[in-house]
């Protein structure tokens, strides 16, 4: 995540998101933000406005020099993946980072990379170091 093109900002993001079993983690790494000032990153229909529909993931506020790492834990496959077959669900959603009295993003997504299907359990797990199966 970056600064729009053209507007001056300084913003720049880092968002993961990592299976937990049942749950998920979102952590987002921030930088270039104004000291002292909340933010919210949101996942919204559109990178640019109107975003259209919007919902927020985490909320934080940047310490002395303008960055924060924040963490949100749910179910968040859930919310980032649209269900396909709902028609009225977008296509596809982006991250924005806006200030908490703003609903201009300060950080919108540049690109998406989807999230994998978890692997399939093996029916048998690998043998430690050292250890041969017989």
């Amino acid at each position: 995540m970056s600064a729009r093109m053209g507007e001056g900002g300084r913003a720049h993001a880092t968002v993961s998101v990592n299976a937990l079993g049942a749950l998920d983690l979102i952590q987002v790494a921030a930088t270039g933000l104004a000291p002292g000032k909340t933010y919210t990153l949101w996942l919204t229909e559109r990178r640019t406005a109107p975003s259209g529909r919007k919902q927020a993931l985490t909320m934080f506020t940047a310490n002395a020099a303008g960055a924060q790492v924040s963490q949100a834990i749910g179910l968040l496959r859930e919310v980032l993946t649209p269900p396909s077959s709902a028609k009225s669900a977008p296509g596809q959603r982006f991250l924005a980072i806006t200030a908490a009295s703003s609903n201009t993003p300060v950080a919108v997504q540049e690109s998406a990379r989807t999230m994998p299907t978890p692997p399939d359990p093996s029916p048998e797990p690998a043998p430690a170091a050292g250890v041969t199966r017989r």
